[in-house]
Order: C-alpha cells, then sequence, then structure tokens
C-alpha cells in the first residue's frame, strides 16, 4: 500500500482529511507463488475493431514468443488509457515508469515472463491514488486519475507515486517465488516503497527530501501505534509515515543495500526474522525497541 504526500512543510491539522484522501494501497495477496493465469485484458483505449473485408485465411499469425528476462528494464509494460482519463495523464504516468525502470533497474533472481500493465482510470480509488496488484510473473497498476491526490497534484507527487507503485513490482519480483512460511511486515513494505519513492525523487531534483521528511514527522508524531502493529493488517494514514521513518531508520544503520539483502534473503529463507538479522544486522526485536526509543527523541 502506498501514500502520496505533499511536497511542503509540516501542514495544519485540516490537511490531515485531505492527505489522507492521497492513501495509494497496494492489495497485498501474501508470499505470491505464481497464481491462476490472468484474465483478458480490455481492449486499449483508442482500439478499434472494425474490418470491411473478410480474411483470406481463418489461421492467426502465431504470437511473437516472449522472451524470459532477469532484469526489471527488460520488463514488458503496457498502458491502458480509459475513457475520460487525459493524455496528459498518460504523459505523467509514462514519464514516471521510465524514470522508476532507470532508478530501480536490478537483477531479479528468478528468470520469468515479466509483465505489466499501467492502467488509468477516470474514477477515484477506495482511498488510494494507485494500487498495484502483484500476480507474479504479472503485475497491475491502476492509477485513479480523479483522486485528489493525482488531480491537480504536481508533477513531483506523481512522480512519488509511480516511484512508489514501482517499487512494489521490484519488492514482489524479488520474493515472488519464495517457500514463504511467514509474511513480510506491511510498515517494511509499503515504509520501503515511501522511502525510495522519496529517495529517487529527491536524487532527479523533483522534490526535496528533507521538506517530505519533515512532513511525515509531523504525521507520525500523531500515531500512538507501536511498530509490531504495524507488521500485518490494514495502515492509516499516519502509519505510512511512521513506516517510512523505521525503514529510514534501518537504511541509515545498515547502508543503501541492505533491503535488497532482505527481499532476497526473504525470498532464499521464507522466514522474516533470519533474513532481518541478516539484512539489517540487529534482530527485528532489538530493532522493535530500538525504533521506540528513536520516536520518543522526536526521529532525532
Amino acid at each position: 500500500m502506498s501514500r502520496s504526500a505533499g511536497l511542503g512543510g509540516p501542514p495544519p491539522a485540516r490537511a490531515r482529511r485531505a492527505l489522507a484522501l492521497g492513501v495509494a494501497a497496494l492489495i497485498v495477496t501474501g508470499c505470491a507463488r505464481g497464481g491462476p493465469s490472468p484474465s483478458p485484458s480490455p481492449t486499449p483505449t483508442g482500439a478499434t475493431a472494425s474490418s470491411s473485408v473478410a480474411p483470406v485465411s481463418p489461421v492467426s499469425p502465431s504470437p511473437p514468443t516472449p522472451t524470459c528476462t532477469r532484469s526489471l528494464s527488460d520488463y514488458r509494460v503496457r498502458f491502458q488509457r480509459g475513457p475520460g482519463v487525459a493524455a496528459s495523464d498518460e504523459r505523467d504516468a509514462r514519464s514516471g515508469t521510465r524514470l522508476a525502470l532507470t532508478s530501480f533497474d536490478t537483477r531479479i533472481p528468478r528468470c520469468d515472463y515479466w509483465r505489466v500493465v499501467v492502467k488509468l482510470l477516470a474514477r477515484t480509488g477506495p482511498g488510494a491514488v494507485a494500487a498495484t496488484r502483484p500476480d507474479p510473473p504479472n503485475f497491475t497498476i491502476d492509477v485513479y486519475t480523479r483522486s485528489p491526490g493525482w488531480a491537480g497534484a504536481p508533477p513531483g507527487q506523481r512522480l512519488i507515486t509511480m516511484l512508489h507503485e514501482w517499487y512494489h513490482v521490484v519488492e514482489f519480483s524479488e520474493f515472488a517465488y519464495c517457500a514463504c512460511t511467514q509474511t513480510a511486515p506491511n510498515w517494511l513494505i509499503e515504509g520501503a516503497a515511501v522511502y525510495e519513492s522519496y529517495r529517487e525523487a529527491a536524487r532527479l531534483h523533483r522534490v526535496d527530501y528533507a521538506s517530505l521528511r519533515l512532513r511525515d514527522v509531523y504525521f507520525a508524531g500523531r500515531d500512538g501505534r507501536p511498530l509490531a502493529a504495524l507488521a500485518h493488517g490494514h495502515l492509516e494514514t499516519n502509519d505510512y509515515s511512521v513506516a517510512f521513518l523505521a525503514v529510514e531508520d534501518l537504511v541509515r544503520r545498515a547502508g543503501e543495500g541492505s533491503l535488497k539483502r532482505f527481499w532476497l534473503g526473504y525470498q532464499s529463507r521464507g522466514k522474516v526474522p533470519a533474513a532481518f538479522q541478516e539484512a539489517f544486522g540487529v534482530r527485528i526485536d532489538r530493532f522493535y525497541a530500538a525504533f521506540a526509543a528513536y520516536r520518543a527523541r522526536g526521529y532525532r
């Protein structure tokens, strides 16, 4: 699940509800091990089905043989712009996708026929800006272009939304076929997507990381749930801020490569405690205690 945060400093209290409307959702299916074949996708907007001349032969040409890929930049990506969606919405989604594929390009542990469909829908989401639906090796990213967090949002905020959803594709690709006996913590899945989207947008000079962080510190200060309580179940608006700050703290302790180490370790081990300690150099229960003290100091 992802959230599209604003780009300014701490907002007034009345902004809380507005930000809640800008939450993007990831539909987490647990530890995916493939799944049923996806249903046929709807015809992309603008396509027509008409023919005034009967075909000479009823035999259709053979489809091209799919290429088995192991790199994110080689994923097959299609865009579907629904009725009523502006061309500018598709341009921003395409631009964000191109930057995500460059920023997050990584080697995927398993060769497969990876495909991603980005659907732009002229409606609001269920309290969401976007939703990523994993069914490895297939993914669908739904972008709700009438949601307040997308419609009228500045380019930097739209970029954060696309980077966030694409980082979920990275996460689920890296542990798609694990023999999982435990589900990865929601706060880690979501917090990593927030952290990576902020970091990459800032690296591209599209947003100011310090301003985004200040805003999240503001909202996290209004969340009283302990981090361990955010491991499973639905995350509320302020929970995303706590999750982001927890992942930021982890990466500060263990280095930029620690998140990838965790996803790959989770893929191979299938258990959270072992993968967590191996990737971040600390037991998860001890990190919970250390993070509680960090929260008490105002994330300083």
